[in-house]
């Protein structure tokens, strides 16, 4: 890690404790990291075979264009994620077979999560909550969605523009513009 942010570029396990130290916890009071400058990206994942679970980002009222997490990582699974008040709560770009499990983007200032570029990443269990942008923003291929929920976003609640995405089970409410919306 460095003074500014969590790095991992390396087979790795990250997992956030109060009181039980092992892989599975599922503390509900999880550690957080706070942006304190503008433009900074709190975590960033990339590499192969990035386990992460049970982190919380989120930023103090002035910072500007802060990004929660930053996944580009290949073969990785990321669980129980929080981003609160970030510019992008998830930025996912790059990738291949990422699954991304139970993670939850609040009042974030621009998109909930934002998968540009990756193959093949498996949204379980996601909500977007109260997003200034769309919820879900997904312009990558071959992209799974099930059990989503994105609710009060300003715009769309899944707003996709790639090819050979499957949503199933999602859900899509209290938005400001479509729930669901496609264009190439």
């Amino acid at each position: 890690t460095d003074a500014t942010s969590g790095s991992s570029t390396a087979v790795s396990y990250w997992c956030g404790w109060n009181t039980v130290r092992h892989l599975l916890n599922i503390d509900a009071t999880r550690p957080t990291m706070n942006a304190t400058a503008n433009s900074v990206t709190l975590f960033t994942f990339s590499g192969t075979d990035i386990f992460a679970k049970n982190l919380k980002t989120g930023k103090r009222a002035a910072e500007t264009t802060t990004t929660g997490f930053s996944l580009t990582a290949t073969h990785s699974f990321f669980g129980n994620l929080t981003s609160t008040a970030n510019n992008t709560g998830m930025s996912i770009s790059g990738g291949v077979n990422i699954t991304v499990f139970n993670c939850f983007v609040d009042s974030s200032t621009g998109n909930g999560f934002s998968d540009s570029s990756s193959t093949g990443v498996r949204f379980i269990g996601c909500t977007a909550k109260l997003c200034s942008l769309a919820g879900f923003t997904i312009a990558n291929f071959n992209s799974t969605l099930l059990f989503c929920l994105a609710t009060g976003c300003t715009t769309d609640g899944f707003a996709s523009t790639g090819q050979g995405q499957v949503y199933i089970n999602c859900t899509a409410y209290g938005n400001g513009s479509d729930g669901f919306s496609w264009s190439s």
